[in-house]
């Protein structure tokens, strides 16, 4: 409403002008002034919503190639006073002062021109600075995070986005854009689901408002492959890479990237299981190891039961023994509870062992 409200002021402002400016001619229609002022300020308000669509570095980025244009045409401009005396214009067969205008004119648009093409494609590399003002988008938290594909197509991005622990910025690259599209649009069946999925879960991040989602051209990234990319990109902006890949994350921490893996991340958010805690357990396949039983936690955390394959297919009370953490999740081990009546039984029979002894 406020952007309205100047706007509508701004063409009042044109039009008040214009009628002005055909009032100093005389016999001139006030109306074309005013319409000729209008269309300025229309034409002016179009250029203003086209820039607010840019990134600020964007369009810092522009303003100071053409401050650096026009310094190096000036300075090549007197250079060339200095070389074009009268005697060599005159072999040129012009006039002097029309021929240094018209090379003003050239010099300004071409060193322009050249100012902003090199700059703006280095953007992302520098931070432009006036001084004491820094023109760097504030982002909420911490170091912003770039979202590697495997991270979108997993799912458990968006769920944990939904509970707002990431207070800053996800940074989605555009090749990684391209390879979800490129997995969407693969001839295996499942490769596509998973492509698919991943551009959903995107399009939920983006209509999420409890978290940012900014998609980067990514053209500063050096790199043959996309983990390489990833790598390059996360430290030209100083930001963390948010995957579910471990060659990623070993590949980043051996550059000095930080790199945040979401299976660690979901580990560590798994409730702890304490050596002696008793659990119910649904048997549903036998382990590796001989009377092996196997079942799985609501969290998916896998858990071995001794002496247990005769019960699959039940659902018994156990007794965790331990745990281990490994790089593919945490595992339980635990045995079966005894009951009353057995442990009565068992502590009977070891008395009675320990007195024949």
């Amino acid at each position: 409403m406020t952007e309205l409200l100047l706007r509508g002021l701004f063409l009042l402002a044109c039009a008040s002008i214009g009628y002005q400016g055909a009032a100093l001619r005389e016999g001139t229609d006030p109306m074309r002034g005013i319409l000729l002022g209008l269309g300025i300020g229309v034409a002016i308000i179009f250029v203003e919503v086209i820039l607010s669509k840019r990134p600020i570095q964007s369009i810092s980025a522009i303003v100071f190639g053409l401050i650096a244009g026009s310094l190096m045409a000036i300075i090549f401009y007197y250079i060339a006073q200095l070389v074009f005396s009268e005697d060599i214009v005159e072999i040129l067969g012009v006039k002097r002062t029309e021929f240094m205008s018209l090379l003003l004119v050239w010099l300004i648009v071409t060193c322009s021109f050249l100012g902003v093409m090199v700059i703006y494609k280095t953007r992302d590399r520098f931070r432009f600075i006036i001084p004491y003002v820094e023109f760097q988008k504030e982002e909420k938290g911490g170091r912003p995070l770039i979202v590697d594909t495997s991270a979108v197509i997993d799912g458990r991005l968006a769920d944990l986005c939904e509970t707002g622990i990431f207070d800053t910025t996800l940074i989605v690259p555009k090749f990684v854009l391209q390879e979800l599209q490129h997995v969407a649009d693969s001839g295996d069946r499942l490769r596509r689901n998973r492509g698919r999925r991943g551009l959903e879960m995107l399009q939920r991040l983006q209509r999420d408002g409890k978290v940012t989602v900014q998609i980067h051209d990514g053209r500063s990234a050096r790199g043959s492959t996309v983990d390489s990319k990833l790598v390059s990109l996360a430290s030209q902006l100083q930001a963390r890479i948010l995957t579910c890949d471990y060659n990623l994350s070993k590949l980043a921490e051996i550059q000095n990237v930080e790199a945040v893996n979401l299976n660690d991340l979901t580990n560590a958010l798994r409730p702890m299981v304490l050596p002696g805690e008793e659990l119910s357990l649904k048997l549903l396949r036998p382990g590796d190891e001989p009377g092996q039983g196997v079942g799985y936690l609501a969290d998916g955390t896998m858990v071995v039961v001794d002496q247990a394959r005769d019960r699959l297919g039940e659902t018994v009370n156990i007794v965790v023994t331990s745990t281990l953490q490994t790089s593919a999740g945490r595992m339980v081990f635990g045995r079966i509870r005894p009951e009353h009546g057995e442990e009565k039984t068992t502590a009977k029979k070891r008395l009675d062992k320990q007195q024949t002894g």
